[in-house]
């Protein structure tokens, strides 16, 4: 009991100082995505109708995170900094973007 505490305040100190990053498409369109963060980096990936990506990014910096649906919409969300709990961004049908923090009892 004691070594599952350990090793689970382990892997959630991992993904909490990374940046763990879910993003859930419930359109039914398949979409083109990228992540801009503050500190620079980008991520570049497809999701098909009801796919979901995780991503760990080592650095994202302080500020709103760039979502950019390409040739559909582009807007900043949320607000991250050095130390974040997992986030979850969701496309709808609507293709509205939004953000949420995953809260521990949710992952």
């Amino acid at each position: 009991m004691i070594s599952a505490f350990f090793v689970g305040s382990f892997v959630k100190g991992l993904f909490l100082g990374s940046g763990l990053i879910r993003t859930v498409n419930y359109s039914n369109k398949t979409h083109d995505i990228k992540l801009n963060f503050p500190s620079g980096e980008q991520r570049l990936f497809t999701l098909k109708p009801n796919e979901f990506k995780d991503i760990v990014v080592s650095k994202t910096g302080e500020g709103s995170i760039g979502v950019e649906l390409i040739n559909v919409s582009n807007t900043d969300i949320g607000y991250v900094t050095s130390y974040n709990n997992p986030i979850l961004i969701s496309i709808n049908h609507t293709t509205d973007i939004q953000f949420d923090y995953l809260l521990e009892n949710e992952q």
